[in-house]
C-alpha cells in the first residue's frame, strides 16, 4: 500500500503517508516495512508478523509522534511500542514512551457559573431503570503495559492554571478499563 491515511477522531491521530510492504503466506502476514507520518513532522515506522491462529508481534518506532490532537490534549512522543498477541489469543500492548510535549486544557465540561446537581429520581418505573443503565464497553479488550516518561513539557493551561509538569507514569489494565499511575510535578507555574 501506498500513501494510505488513518485518522481517529476520538484521540485526533492521524497517519498521512502510510506505506506498508507485506508478504501473505497460509495464515501469516508478515510485514517487513509499514511507515506513516502525523502531519506534524512526526513519523512512525514498525515492522512485525501476524498470524490467525498463533503467536504475533508487531513493534512499532515513534519519533516524536502526536498521539493526541483534539479539543482537550495535543501530546507528541517518541519511544518504541509493541503490540503482541499470545498463543491464548490476548493481546499485549506494551512500550516505553517520552512524552516530548503536551498541550492539556483545564476547561471542564459544566461551564463556569453552572452548579452540577445529583437528582434522584422517586417512583421512577423499573423499566426505565434497567433501560437506563450503562453499557458495560465491549470489544477487543488490549492489556496495557506502557511507561510514560517527561521531565518536562506537559503544559496545563486554562481556568486560572499556568502550568509547566514533569511526568513519570505508568498505564496498566486493558484498554476497556485502563489504571493510570504515577507522579506528576510541578515544574514551574500558578
Amino acid at each position: 500500500m501506498d500513501e494510505g491515511r488513518f485518522s481517529d477522531g476520538a484521540t485526533g491521530l492521524t497517519l498521512r503517508n502510510v506505506i506498508v510492504r507485506a508478504t501473505l503466506t497460509d495464515n501469516v502476514i508478515n510485514v517487513t516495512r509499514a511507515t506513516g507520518a502525523d502531519g506534524h513532522g512526526g513519523s512512525a515506522t514498525g515492522s512485525g508478523r501476524i498470524s490467525q491462529d498463533g503467536v504475533s508481534t508487531f513493534k512499532l518506532d515513534l519519533t516524536a509522534f502526536r498521539l493526541i490532537d483534539n479539543d482537550q490534549a495535543t501530546a507528541s512522543a517518541s519511544g518504541q511500542v509493541t503490540l503482541d498477541r499470545d498463543v491464548a489469543g490476548k493481546v499485549r500492548l506494551a512500550g516505553k514512551l517520552l512524552v516530548e510535549r503536551a498541550d492539556v486544557s483545564a476547561r471542564t465540561p459544566t461551564p463556569s457559573g453552572v452548579v452540577p446537581m445529583d437528582v434522584i429520581e422517586v417512583n421512577k418505573p423499573v423499566d426505565l431503570r434497567t433501560a437506563q443503565q450503562a453499557v458495560a464497553r465491549q470489544g477487543l479488550g488490549v492489556n496495557l503495559d506502557v511507561t510514560l516518561t517527561a521531565p518536562r513539557r506537559i503544559y496545563l493551561r486554562g481556568r486560572g492554571l499556568d502550568v509547566e509538569l514533569s511526568l513519570d507514569a505508568h498505564v496498566g489494565g486493558t484498554t476497556n478499563r485502563p489504571v493510570l499511575s504515577g507522579v506528576a510535578r510541578v515544574v514551574r507555574g500558578d
